[in-house]
């Protein structure tokens, strides 16, 4: 049974800045998006310019320019769109703790509970924006947990095997 993934679209736009999405993988390309209440079925075909999206008969080509895990520009016949797409539950985590940053662009805080299963920094690496810095299991998915800034790992606080709780510090650094 295919697990149906909630997120929340960030799309710049003053009047509508944040929507939420659901995307259900069918296989073979297909994908259930549900957004505004709606669902939609699409299937998505990876082209050399972007991708094809195809909803019943209708047929769209959209030039998709990716800025960084998450983020993307889509060109499209109305005009530029700014795309981020954020795990629900870890966007509403963010909003509790303040802002786009959560506990602040210098932490990664867990936004649920689980058990870690890796740490891929240590103190005094390097970290890009986006970078995976930690993976949490929770319900038996795995939840990458990425760097919100680029900087240098100042302190891990947890290791593999560790029990996580929403709100947990689990790892900091200074943001360049």
């Amino acid at each position: 049974m295919a697990q149906t993934a909630r997120y929340v679209l960030l799309t710049g736009d003053d009047d509508n800045p944040t929507r939420p999405i659901a995307i259900e993988d069918l296989g073979d390309d297909r994908y259930a998006v549900t957004i505004d209440g709606k669902t939609h079925e699409i299937t998505a075909y990876p082209t050399d310019r972007g991708v094809a999206l195809l909803r019943g008969v209708r047929s769209r080509d959209v030039q998709v320019e990716s800025r960084a895990p998450g983020e993307w520009i889509a060109h499209l016949p109305a005009g530029r769109v700014d795309l981020k797409l954020m795990e629900e539950r870890l966007w509403r985590l963010r909003s509790v703790l303040g802002g786009a940053g959560g506990a602040g662009d210098d932490k990664l805080v867990s936004p649920m509970a689980g058990k870690v299963v890796l740490t891929s920094v240590q103190p005094g690496d390097s970290v890009e924006e986006g970078q995976t810095l930690v993976i949490v299991e929770a319900m038996k998915m795995e939840n990458e947990l990425r760097a919100t800034a680029a900087g240098t790992v100042a302190a891990v606080h947890v290791a593999a095997g560790d029990t996580v709780e929403p709100g947990m510090v689990l790892v900091e650094f200074e943001v360049e």
